[in-house]
C-alpha cells in the first residue's frame, strides 16, 4: 500500500458516498417504473378495446409487481456497509492527523502509519 496522507482519504470517503446515491438513485429508478405501470393498468381499464382483454391487465400488474418485488433485493445490506466504511476511513484519517502531529520516534510512527494504511488497505478491498 502507498503512502497516504489524511487529506487524501477524503476522496475515499467520496466515493463512498458516491456509491450510496448510486444504490439509492437505482432503488427509486426502479420503484417509480414499477408504480408507473401500476398506475398505467387504469388506462388498460378506461380503454374499451383493452377491456375485452383482461390478460393484458393482468400481465401490466405482474410486471409492475416484479419490479416492486425487485427493490426487496436492493441492496441494503451495501449501503449499510458504505456507512461503516465511511466511518472507518474517518477515524483513520483522525489517527492519521494524531500521528502527525504526535511527537514519537521515527520507528514508532512508520510502524502506527503502516498499521493505518493496514487498515484503509482492508477497508478499500472490500468494497472493490
Amino acid at each position: 500500500m502507498f503512502p497516504i496522507e489524511p487529506e487524501e482519504v477524503d476522496v475515499l470517503i467520496k466515493n463512498q458516498k458516491r456509491s450510496i446515491i448510486t444504490y439509492l438513485t437505482f432503488s427509486i429508478f426502479i420503484l417509480t417504473i414499477g408504480i408507473l405501470l401500476i398506475l398505467s393498468k387504469d388506462i388498460f381499464e378506461n380503454n374499451k378495446l383493452l377491456k375485452q382483454n383482461d390478460d393484458l391487465i393482468k400481465q401490466v400488474i405482474k410486471v409492475a409487481g416484479g419490479f416492486i418485488a425487485s427493490l426487496t433485493s436492493f441492496p441494503l445490506r451495501s449501503v449499510l456497509s458504505c456507512f461503516d466504511k465511511i466511518s472507518l476511513l474517518k477515524l483513520a484519517q483522525n489517527k492519521l492527523f494524531e500521528l502527525q502531529n504526535a511527537k514519537i520516534p521515527k520507528k514508532e510512527y512508520l510502524d502506527t502509519r503502516n498499521q493505518i494504511f493496514g487498515t484503509i488497505e482492508i477497508v478499500i478491498s472490500k468494497s472493490l
